[in-house]
């Protein structure tokens, strides 16, 4: 598990979060496996389009081990059309967010992209761009997606893995060997109806193997980059594959709810929208900070220990989503608006009619709202009234500082949620800057600041939740253990460290 709790740019849901952690697995086949051999009935063609074949020959082979049987395969769908391959494995990988996004999933349960999983293309070197440029009618190119599909399931029958990830869809309408592939996913949130089958190559060797149904890395990293749930969805599919391994897999309501859920948003998402536009990223923005708001007086007004109404208000108010939302779009924007004024992201506080502006102005309501509800009714909230950085003032800083373990009369009287509440203040507040060092006061906002504010603030709160799991879980109810006397000489350390935790014992 990443020591960070953070992957893909969101915070790990808490459940997916246990499912992900490196873990002895069943030994390594060591038999060898020839599945890379199988592609090389296409290498005339890769010949065909390269003055210089090998580079695309050799990322590919690099990406095809391990060279043994058994074990993980990932199936995607064919090779992007622009690959820097004359760069090596490793630059193909982190220039490409489907590989990098592979690569980085995988690596929270200790396995090497390249080392340790064999990815596949369903059909291996047949670019997008090639049925353009390489072949004179539908015909001939029908006759090109059998070939490849044919060699790519040669070569999954000789590596015999213990389980197929289907990151693939036909999506050409061309109807042939290759659209009925039982190893083609059913699409983004879908299960197959049986995850074992009978694999048959062109030969008549027969294996049995399991699959597990995903969907292409790409949909989450590039189409819907916006929203958090496609990504959490990614994680967890992989974690299905990775537990299929030793059959240690069990379905929970939980993950039929997050596949649902994501399959009905992406529905919706068609509904009234043109398909070659967007949702504007500061009226998704604006949704998810309406979100976290909406929760705040709930928390605010907590007076009572309790961890089940605690974690029942955070997860089915779907709060460490929005806040993930709220990052992702603020990360966008950061980008989209460091690509056009030479890697500068700030916006000043009087550019706020524009849709960055409107963001900044949605943050700044945040800002206040929150401040105003850890401050209460008794301190004079001061905003900075000299050069400098920031928002507020130092003495107002300075009073959220000593207040983060005051949680006795409300915030339901959890210490790491008021924490976490104060720093992601003290953290937004250090995304205002002066936008004129010699002149009057005019504020500006980081939006990458912001962004990794919310992430941090997303983090805590997974990490709180996966805590009160882990409570509630407990035999012993933790109301008996706070009502006994600590003597923290001789008690159970991690008993303290809990407590603390509660907010209990300080």
């Amino acid at each position: 598990m990443s020591s960070t709790g953070i992957c893909l740019d969101v915070a790990i849901d808490h459940r997916i979060r246990q499912l992900l952690k490196p873990r002895p697995n069943k030994e390594a086949n060591s038999l060898h496996s020839n599945h890379m051999e199988k592609l090389q009935k296409l290498y005339p063609f890769v010949h065909r389009k390269w003055l210089d074949a090998s580079p695309e020959l050799l990322v590919t082979e690099e990406l095809g081990k391990p060279l043994t049987q058994g074990g993980i395969v990932v199936v995607l769908l064919r090779p992007a059309n622009y690959h820097p391959f004359s760069k090596g494995v490793d630059v193909v990988v982190e220039e490409s967010p489907t590989l990098r996004a592979l690569r980085d999933v995988f690596a929270l349960v200790g396995l090497d992209l390249v080392q340790h999983i064999t990815v596949l293309d369903s059909l291996p070197f047949l670019r997008k761009a090639d049925r353009f440029t390489r072949f004179g009618d539908d015909e001939e190119y029908k006759r090109a997606l059998n070939e490849h599909h044919e060699a790519f399931l040669d070569a999954v029958v000789a590596k015999r893995p213990d389980v197929v990830l289907c990151m693939w869809q036909t999506l050409d309408g061309l109807k042939c060997h290759w659209s009925r592939c039982p190893l083609a996913s059913k699409g983004v949130g879908e299960m197959f109806d049986n995850e074992n089958i009978t694999l048959h190559d062109g030969h008549g060797n027969l294996i049995e193997t399991k699959r597990v149904n995903a969907f292409h890395p790409s949909h989450c990293m590039n189409y819907v980059c916006e929203y958090s749930q496609p990504r959490q969805l990614l994680m967890l599919e992989i974690a299905h594959a990775w537990h299929l391994m030793d059959s240690s897999w069990h379905e929970e309501p939980w993950m039929e709810e997050l596949r649902n859920s994501w399959k009905k948003k992406k529905t919706g998402l068609k509904n009234g929208v043109p398909e070659d536009s967007k949702i504007p990223l500061y009226e998704l923005y604006a949704k998810a900070v309406a979100k976290i708001q909406n929760l705040l007086p709930e928390l605010e007004s907590g007076d009572k220990s309790s961890e089940k109404l605690l974690y029942d208000k955070l997860t089915k108010a779907n709060w460490t989503q929005h806040i993930n939302d709220a990052s992702l779009c603020l990360r966008a924007a950061s980008q989209e608006l460091k690509e056009l004024s030479r890697n500068s992201d700030n916006v000043e506080f009087h550019h706020t009619i524009g849709p960055q502006g409107d963001m900044v102005s949605r943050t700044m309501g945040l800002v206040m709202d929150l401040a105003m509800k850890l401050a209460g009714s008794t301190v004079v909230m001061k905003p900075r009234m000299y050069q400098g950085s920031g928002f507020f003032s130092e003495s107002f800083l300075e009073y959220l500082r000593r207040g983060k373990i005051e949680t006795r009369t409300c915030w339901f009287k959890n210490s790491a949620l008021k924490r976490g509440l104060v720093d992601f203040l003290l953290e937004l507040n250090d995304a205002f800057s002066d936008a004129d060092a010699m002149g009057p006061i005019r504020l500006q906002m980081s939006l990458g600041k912001a962004s990794d504010a919310f992430l941090t603030l997303a983090n805590k709160m997974e990490g709180l939740l996966g805590t009160l799991v882990e409570y509630l879980e407990q035999e012993q109810p933790l109301e008996d253990e706070a009502e006994q006397e600590v003597n923290p000489d001789v008690a159970d350390a991690g008993l303290i460290q809990r407590l603390r935790d509660l907010g209990v014992l300080y």
